[in-house]
């Protein structure tokens, strides 16, 4: 199922269910009067996430409070088959129950035999990380969860009297402290940086041999991409201008269209050009990043997150989204925004100023690149992080 197709469900769907279930909801309320304090403590947390690798590792320090503040309970992410494979390798979860989306058929199946597996665990909270949806609202109230936390504002309002706890989710301060805000409210310390096991704070040697560049990201927002133009020039004067090697992430889908611009434009470099998109586990992809490259240059898309997350110097281009809102400038990341005054559009309108022409991603020039890249690559990096 295409995302628009998948939108348009949890549109029509979403809302019919809703005005069921919200009867239903407070009628069961008012009878059973369950106890939705945070005593006694879980014995399972199911954290829902269908869409958005990069919220998902954002949300990392959040998860690890939690976990501290409830070592005994299993945490379950319930996500799309889009989210499991880059979450699996990292250790963030003791299970991963994944809703297949092939087809519609697919779809329910697999939506049931989840809430089937949930059902069956004891004890249970829900925290919902989508923001929008309806039809994850609905999901929730059905695992029958004694409590069910997630996100209210105006767009959703009615959740107000579907989640037994609710948290403002404020679209004007970078993402984290909303992430923050919904595990304190189930009781949890506030987060602290953490880092992943198998990837400890590992200073750069200058000896690596790639930049990992990335022009890619999911169809939430294609108006992030650089344009083809700025994207050949970029290859050109990194291939220029420095000694790296340059490595291609992104999925399977892109492979190709990077194949034939090397092919078409950078046929005499191909001795310093890889595609490892869709080329590498996800396992294998996380490891390369960390061994192998320098830094990686990106747009607005879940490498930047990966990135951050390992610990590899970034240099981000943004243009419809604000980098305040996802992103956190240190001395491992660089951050290009113009500051168009249409910007930022995604996630606040339907209809984007521009009609899809994202000029505050095309008027991003090599010269404004090469000056934070420099800095980026001079930059001295801290003993511990």
């Amino acid at each position: 199922m295409n995302l628009q197709f998948k939108r348009q469900l949890d549109y029509l769907a979403g809302y019919f269910l809703i005005g069921i279930n919200l009867v239903a909801a407070r009628l069961l309320g008012l009878i059973m009067r369950r106890n939705h304090s945070l005593d006694p403590p879980p014995a399972h947390i199911f954290v829902i996430k269908m869409l958005g690798l990069g919220s998902v590792l954002i949300a990392a320090d959040s998860m690890a409070a939690l976990r501290k503040k409830y070592p005994s309970a299993t945490l379950i992410l319930i996500c799309g088959k889009g989210v499991k494979p880059g979450i699996e390798p990292l250790g963030m979860f003791d299970e991963i129950f994944e809703i297949r989306d092939d087809s519609f058929l697919v779809l329910l199946k697999s939506s049931i035999h989840t809430l089937w597996k949930c059902w069956r665990r004891p004890n249970r909270w829900v925290m919902d990380l989508e923001v929008y949806s309806r039809l994850t609202t609905i999901y929730s109230l059905w695992t029958c969860a004694r409590n069910r936390f997630g996100f209210h504002l105006n767009p959703v309002r009615f959740r107000r009297s579907i989640n037994t706890h609710n948290v403002y989710f404020n679209q004007f301060v970078h993402v984290e402290k909303n992430y923050e805000a919904l595990v304190m409210a189930m009781g949890a310390e506030k987060p602290v940086p953490t880092k992943f096991p198998a990837f400890p704070f590992k200073a750069r040697s200058g000896a690596e041999k790639y930049l990992a560049i990335n022009n890619t990201c999911s169809d939430l927002s294609r108006e992030r991409k650089m344009s083809e133009q700025l994207f050949k020039q970029l290859i050109h004067h990194l291939l220029s201008e420095t000694s790296y090697a340059l490595a291609f992430t992104g999925a399977p889908s892109d492979a190709s269209g990077v194949q034939k611009i090397i092919d078409e434009h950078f046929a005499d470099y191909k001795h310093r050009l890889r595609v490892i998109a869709g080329a590498l586990s996800f396992q294998e992809y996380y490891h390369f990043l960390y061994q192998e490259c320098r830094a990686m240059i990106t747009i607005d898309s879940a490498p930047l997150h990966i990135a951050n997350r390992l610990m590899i110097p970034v240099l981000s281009l943004w243009g419809p989204t604000n980098p305040e809102n996802l992103s956190k400038e240190s001395e491992l990341h660089r951050s290009i925004y113009l500051r168009k005054n249409c910007s930022p559009c995604v996630h606040h309108t339907e209809v984007l100023p521009c009609g899809g022409d994202n000029t505050c991603m095309k008027e991003i020039t090599w010269p404004m690149i090469k000056f934070q890249l420099d800095k980026l690559l001079q930059s001295s990096i801290p003993a511990q992080a």
